[in-house]
């Protein structure tokens, strides 16, 4: 997904268009946000008539219309998307397929549930730690801050440092395979987090 966030960030730079690099993420202006809604409702809509009147090329075409649109929009937010999407991609991956029978309000043969100990995806988070690393001057994309006296008594950065450990930790955990001792390293590492979380986050 960075390849495809980076690309329309490269159509941004061209045309002079807001990208996300560099700034602070936040909501956008009303008349910037009722552009941007509307873009993205065009480009579905085009994909449902191209769906609907059983053009495979146009509808294809459509999707990838959106996605970029979509991905134009976190631009224009400045939303750091690629690890926004990591944090969903980690929630998701942790989901679970539902015993059969099970009913779903979508209405869907295969029902996808979130199983017992289920953590949602922690964007207010992943936003902190983007917005806290611009206010510091640490430009290095998924560069850890430098060990700096003067910085641990600020409780924002401290908070959003903590939960991003704690985001990678999970990540990590879910994208690879211990032996048998690492899986009390990781819960030690847990512990540690969620007393920093008691600590500094408010």
């Amino acid at each position: 997904m960075s390849m495809l966030f980076n690309d329309v960030g490269t159509f941004h730079k061209k045309f002079r268009l807001p990208v996300a690099e560099g700034r602070p993420c936040r909501l956008l202006d009303l008349e910037v946000y009722q552009y941007r809604l509307d873009f993205m409702k065009e480009e579905l809509s085009e994909f449902e008539l191209a769906h609907g009147t059983g053009k495979l090329a146009d509808a294809v075409d459509a999707l990838v219309d959106l996605a970029w649109v979509v991905l134009g929009t976190a631009h224009y937010m400045g939303a750091p998307f690629n690890d926004a999407w990591m944090e969903v991609r980690r929630a998701n991956m942790q989901k679970e397929l539902a015993p059969a029978g099970t009913a779903h309000k979508r209405g869907t043969a295969d029902v996808i549930c979130k199983p017992e100990g289920w953590q949602a995806p922690d964007i207010r988070h992943v936003i902190a730690w983007h917005n806290q690393q611009l206010k510091h001057g640490f430009k290095e994309k998924n560069t850890d801050p430098p060990v700096q006296l003067q910085l641990l008594s600020d409780d924002g950065l401290m908070a959003a440092f903590s939960a991003e450990i704690r985001r990678r930790v999970n990540l990590w955990y879910d994208e690879n395979d211990f032996s048998s001792d690492s899986p009390r390293m990781i819960k030690s590492m847990q512990a540690c987090i969620a007393a920093l979380d008691n600590l500094y986050i408010r």
